[in-house]
């Protein structure tokens, strides 16, 4: 049933795709050619600790909610999906397909502590089709705490470079740890291909610690699949990266201890690609002993780490002389990010975003036109061009519900120099 529904959200979005926009009063359309933006909104939260008038982020797992389809001032907004617990969308590289984690039907509301039973699904965007790529195991026990817990933990997928994969770190099982106290999870990284629908495990077992419990979140690109492991004690502190190739052999397995911990609570920051002047690097923030960031670069081949010179930007996969937007550390609190936007032949603005936000990529986005930015305020969405012009986004809310991500165009990293 549920996947019909989501079959029929998407000829509504299709429909939508072909209809002329009509004039919006006072408030300039987008350009028709744009696609739209997606935003991520809760159903109700007012019977969560996190329930209030002001929208903020949660301080750890993001809300769970429904995928929706902004076209313009005055335009309507159809509902990409209909379940209400999905979260962690990620747009892949052509622009096509949106993937998400959501929770399984027997499970929702989740209402155990610890990791988390997750599916993964893929939307076309174009097309409106969905379809899970990833589910629980036949013999899933999720409650019965007198046999053991079989379930499949998932993080934010990402996608390969041509749009072709997915990948992601999992967690599949949990085994006795020497000594036989208590127990200990094994990771595995997974590669799930579009054309066959089907999946693989190309690394049975992830070297240490993963980050979160909601399985490993690995970036993909030219150079392998990167991921960052870390220390039991002290807790997120950086231990190494791993780089992989889509069949599993290890490219490179580079300890990093002694530099403290990782910056970023935002589990897709821990370890990402970027480009420096043509060349892909692999990029970790650890803090210093008072506190203060330190970007790392690695060698994908060499495994040489350096100081990076120069600021973090965050641009368009489709225009790269467009808008760019960095991350700066926030004055009152270093380890909370701010945006900050650079228009091509202007000084860098600040942009203001959620006062409360330990999240920084879920509130903002980027036009694959690279003329338009959106960020997620306390006063709502805002769309910003490159001509000055700042564009509400009017998406109707219930009290309690809130907004938790958005996404327009596919992006990546790289290093400006001054």
């Amino acid at each position: 049933m549920r996947r019909k529904l989501e079959v029929v959200s998407g000829i509504i979005l299709v429909v939508i795709l072909v209809l002329l926009w009509p004039a919006a009063g006072d408030v300039a359309p987008l350009p028709r050619k744009l696609p739209p933006l997606l935003v991520l909104k809760t159903a109700d939260v007012s019977g969560s600790s996190f329930g209030g008038s002001t929208p903020e982020l949660p301080p750890g797992r993001g809300f769970e909610g429904d995928l929706y389809a902004w076209y313009g001032p005055g335009q309507p907004m159809p509902n990409l999906t209909n379940w209400g617990y999905n979260r962690y969308p990620v747009i892949s590289p052509d622009g096509n397909y949106v993937a998400y984690a959501s929770e399984p039907e027997k499970t929702a509301p989740w209402s155990v502590s610890g990791r988390q039973a997750v599916n993964l699904w893929v939307h076309n965007i174009v097309t409106g089709e969905g379809f899970r790529i990833a589910e629980q195991p036949p013999n899933a026990n999720y409650y019965d705490h007198s046999a053991p817990p079989i379930y499949t933990t998932r993080p934010q997928p990402a996608w390969s470079p041509d749009s072709r994969s997915l990948a992601w770190g999992e967690i599949d099982q949990e085994i006795p740890r020497p000594g036989g106290n208590g127990t200990q999870w094994v990771y595995q990284l997974v590669i799930y291909d579009l054309a066959t629908r089907s999946q693989r495990v190309i690394v049975p077992s992830l070297n240490g610690l993963q980050l979160i419990t909601d399985g490993t979140v690995v970036d993909w690109g030219p150079a392998g699949i990167l991921l960052a492991s870390a220390n039991a004690e002290p807790y997120s502190t950086l231990d190494g990266v791993d780089i992989y190739d889509p069949e599993g052999k290890p490219l490179l397995h580079r300890m990093l201890t002694g530099y403290g911990k990782l910056c970023w609570y935002e589990p897709a920051l821990a370890a990402i690609w970027v480009t420096d002047d043509g060349k892909q690097l692999a990029h970790v923030c650890v803090l210093d002993a008072d506190g203060s960031p330190q970007e790392l670069l690695i060698d994908p081949v060499s495994g040489e780490v350096t100081r990076q010179s120069g600021a973090l930007e965050r641009y368009s996969l489709t225009a790269p002389e467009g808008i760019g937007l960095f991350l700066t550390p926030a004055q009152d609190a270093p380890s909370r990010l701010e945006w900050n936007m650079f228009i091509p032949g202007t000084p860098p603005v600040k942009v203001d975003t959620l006062s409360q936000n330990n999240f920084p990529l879920r509130v903002a986005a980027i036009a694959p036109d690279g003329h338009h930015a959106a960020f997620l305020t306390d006063q709502g969405i805002k769309v910003y061009d490159d001509n000055g012009q700042i564009t509400p986004v009017d998406i109707p809310l219930h009290e309690y519900q809130v907004i938790v991500w958005i996404g327009w165009g596919p992006t990546g990293w790289r290093i400006r120099h001054p």
